[in-house]
């Protein structure tokens, strides 16, 4: 037999189905929509924190002023990296990159094959700044080579089958009228979803300047679209570094300092959501969506729990109803919503009184101090005023129209 809050519950699921279906619907809704928007937000969060030198890994930014105030900019000179590690000895490992949308019209030719393909370009330390697991080759040296070349894991399956094979295989690359040919140096299991740069293969930096003629000197009064990646020392003072690196510029161009050029450097992870800048001060980005849609998640929350409290408490009032019967019936507070004994024992049932003695459970029911005089009287009442039915009603101590009147209401009100 099922507990009696369970079975009180299928009966108030049968009697009120729209008022549950309400409840039950309007709170898995609400839930539902919260859990979703928590899902999204936390893959929001995570992009560009799976590096393991997330906590020390930075992008080289540059102020500019402006008529219309201070400009932020992404891109960097060429071989500002160079430079940086000659003369910051707080930085451990730093690389120029190419950006992503730099070379449309990418393809690659091997074995017949021809596939398009997002390009990079980078200095040699860019595999061990960032975490893209090398499955051939080694960080250190993968980029060494100008006509070395690395793969994703799925553009060397699709050129050679698995990522062993294509080790030092021939691969020709293709871009408007350019074209050379390159040796696959390494693969990379490849870039993961998270990541705010999506591409298929780099190439070595080195092999950028060649094609592009680029000067061997630092000059510090270029402008250029490329990026600059770092890693401080463990220990180092971002916040001194910061100061230390303010000022690079002022010293060595006055060009850049009369342009009024500063540089500074922000956490990678943080350009995905907090991208935009006014001023020079970082003011947004991605980050609205991401707060606007966790308000949104509040208070969806907030309105279910609401309409499902207001339903509930609408509810209860036919609960007060029934628990007000019971106490008046002589239920004790512990067993109101206890089962209702089936059967009634007493050696008072026995006699002509017996069934006229249920016939009382239609006069009102009175809890009364002397328990057995109240039965009496009812008794009385109920029987006509015959003695016989008064002594069978009067020898229950006025037990059996009770318990008769408590099913009857029970029955009503559940």
């Amino acid at each position: 037999m099922l507990p009696y809050p369970l079975l009180l519950l299928y009966r108030n699921f049968k009697r009120f189905k729209s008022t549950f279906f309400i409840n039950l619907i309007g709170l898995s809704i609400g839930l539902a929509c919260a859990l979703l928007i928590y899902l999204w937000i936390s893959d929001e969060r995570s992009f560009d924190r799976y590096h393991a030198l997330d906590g020390r890994l930075y992008q080289v930014m540059e102020n500019r002023r402006t008529a219309a105030g201070i400009e932020t900019q992404g891109g960097t000179m060429p071989l500002l990296a160079e430079a940086l590690r000659r003369e910051m000895p707080e930085i451990e490992l730093v690389a120029t990159t190419t950006p992503v949308p730099f070379f449309p019209g990418f393809t690659l030719v091997a074995g017949g094959q021809h596939l398009n393909a997002a390009p990079k370009y980078a200095d040699p330390a860019f595999f061990q700044l960032f975490s893209y697991p090398l499955l051939v080759g080694t960080p250190a040296t993968v980029l060494q080579d100008k006509n070395g070349i690395v793969l994703s894991e799925a553009l060397a399956t699709k050129l050679f089958r698995s990522p062993q094979n294509s080790l030092g295989k021939a691969v020709e690359w293709q871009m408007a009228d350019l074209k050379q040919t390159c040796l696959v140096a390494g693969v990379f299991a490849g870039v993961p979803r998270n990541s705010s740069e999506q591409f298929d293969c780099v190439l070595p930096f080195a092999s950028f300047k060649d094609m592009m003629h680029m000067n061997e000197t630092v000059k510090w009064d270029d402008e250029g679209p490329f990026n600059t990646y770092l890693a401080l020392k463990e220990g180092a003072d971002p916040a001194q570094f910061q100061a230390k690196l303010a000022g690079v510029l002022k010293t060595k161009s006055a060009q850049a300092q009369a342009q009024g050029r500063t540089l500074f450097v922000r956490p990678f992870a943080a350009g995905y959501l907090h991208g935009t800048y006014e001023n020079g001060v970082a003011t947004g980005g991605r980050i609205v969506y991401v707060q606007l849609f966790a308000l949104i998640a509040g208070l969806i929350l907030v309105i279910a729990s609401i309409n499902f409290m207001n339903l509930f408490t609408a509810k209860a009032s036919r609960r007060v109803k029934e628990v007000g019967i019971r106490k008046a019936l002589g239920g004790k507070p512990r067993r109101a919503g206890g089962a209702v004994p089936d059967r009634v024992r007493g050696d008072g049932l026995a006699g002509p009184g017996r069934g006229r003695g249920a016939g009382a459970a239609r006069a009102p029911a009175v809890q009364r101090a002397d328990g057995q005089a109240a039965g009496l009287a009812l008794g009385a009442a109920a029987g006509g005023g015959r003695p016989g039915a008064s002594a069978g009603y009067g020898a229950t101590g006025g037990q059996l129209p009770r318990v008769f009147t408590y099913r009857v209401f029970s029955r009503r009100l559940c």
